[in-house]
């Protein structure tokens, strides 16, 4: 599906120049008290941003645990009058909800940027946004774990965006990871979410992944990794493995659109479905150097693979800000990739190492980096004579002392001849 931005016609002369906007007011949490009343808390910036006329922004004193409770008001509730965007810049710290049933962060039709956080224990996802009209969010450097009741990151009537950040153990129902009319996600690790449908990423319109990995989520109905309801799915140098459902355990599209994959690997499906789960109206668009388990997702480019192991390890820290799965030394997804082709440009992995590494780039959302050439040294032996073998200080040498024996034998003979006379 393509999105066209129609962009207004300006006469020159007859519109004024927009006057410049107020630059944003921050707003600093430095404790953690959860009160309204108590200044430079969480809860207390979220009022003054809700009154705010600048499109605010929180900054979050680093390495603070803040826990939401029932009696602090439960969710914090994001409505602005003028309905600004809301930026929250955690720097690290964490944003625990302890009120059952609601979420960490909500808003009403207000967009939401979140950075550098930790949001856990939500009971209706961690954040939800756009209950009262379109609202986007955008999700940077951040980790979301442990959220219930909802999908852990949901704009029910907008767009998702999530850049260089974990999105796991989440369990909701429309989306267990990440819910959206569009989403995007870039760099990032969605793993061990479940849902109904859409267990790792549920999209109404158009899913986007580029050098992520998608991994370990399940959906009870379709759509274990990634679901889209009505559009396209476009898979950059994706990782999408292991992922469980009863129909597509991978991927799944309901109705039409494209699935346009290049440079990624699809493989290991669980739960009885097949890599892929496509309607009749999805169009096969692959864009070439995927690597597939079997043939459900029709990569059909010359340059695909269907069929086989993609030898991945398991999901563990290989470096970067995010888990991934590196592949084997003798993984079929190395030095597959022509790197010119990709769409757009994309001169790294997931964990921002160079690609290519080899002669080619990689299958997937890793680069592997090839080990360093063995160096070779030579050893130059020096041997050494032992104390035995050398002569006391001021000893003569062995020719020497030889010599003076001779000499001390001759004597004796001459002696010898003197007494026989």
């Amino acid at each position: 599906m393509t999105r066209i931005l129609l962009l207004p016609v300006v006469v020159i002369g007859l519109l004024a120049a927009a006057p410049a906007s107020a630059p944003a007011t921050t707003f600093s949490v430095t404790n953690t008290a959860d009160d309204v009343l108590t200044p430079n808390s969480l809860r207390w910036a979220i009022a003054q941003a809700n009154a705010d006329a600048t499109a605010p922004v929180i900054d979050i004193q680093p390495g603070l645990t803040i826990d939401l409770t029932c009696l602090g008001g439960g969710a914090l509730a994001y409505d602005n009058a003028a309905n600004l965007e809301l930026t929250i810049n955690a720097n690290g710290s964490t944003i625990r909800q302890t009120c059952a049933g609601d979420a960490v962060i909500t808003t009403n039709n207000e967009n939401l940027v979140v950075t550098a956080a930790t949001l856990t224990g939500g009971g209706d996802g961690a954040i939800a946004a756009g209950a009262g009209g379109p609202a986007d969010v955008r999700v940077e450097g951040s980790t979301v774990t442990g959220n219930t009741g909802g999908a852990a990151v949901e704009a029910f009537t907008g767009d998702v965006v999530v850049v260089d950040s974990l999105i796991h153990d989440n369990q909701g129902s429309t989306g267990g990871g990440i819910a959206g009319v569009f989403v995007s996600v870039e760099s990032s690790t969605i793993s061990s979410n479940s849902a109904t449908s859409g267990g790792g990423i549920w999209s109404d319109q158009t899913a986007t992944v580029i050098n992520s990995t998608i991994t370990g989520n399940t959906a009870s109905n379709t759509g274990g990794g990634v679901l889209t309801t009505n559009s396209d799915a476009t898979l950059v140098y994706a990782t999408i493995v292991g992922n469980t459902a009863p129909a597509g355990s991978n991927v799944t599209m309901l109705t039409g659109g494209d699935l346009a994959p290049f440079a990624t690997v699809i493989a290991a499906p669980l739960g009885g479905g097949t890599d892929c789960d496509l309607a009749a109206g999805v169009t096969p668009a692959s864009l070439g150097f995927n690597f597939g388990a079997d043939a459900s997702c029709a990569l059909a480019a010359p340059t695909d693979t269907a069929g086989g192991d993609p030898q991945l390890g398991a999901l563990d820290d290989n470096g970067g800000t995010t888990p991934t799965m590196l592949p084997a030394a003798a993984s079929p997804l190395l030095d597959r990739v022509d790197c010119a082709a990709a769409p757009g440009a994309i001169a790294v992995d997931q964990r921002a190492v160079a690609r290519p590494q080899g002669v080619a780039c990689d299958i997937g959302a890793v680069e592997v980096v090839p080990p360093p050439a063995p160096t070779t040294t030579t050893t130059t032996t020096v041997r050494r004579s032992t104390a035995a073998e050398l002569p006391a200080t001021g000893a003569p040498t062995t020719a020497l002392a030889i010599g003076a024996v001779a000499l001390v034998g001759l004597g004796a003979l001459m002696a010898r001849a003197v007494r026989r006379r």
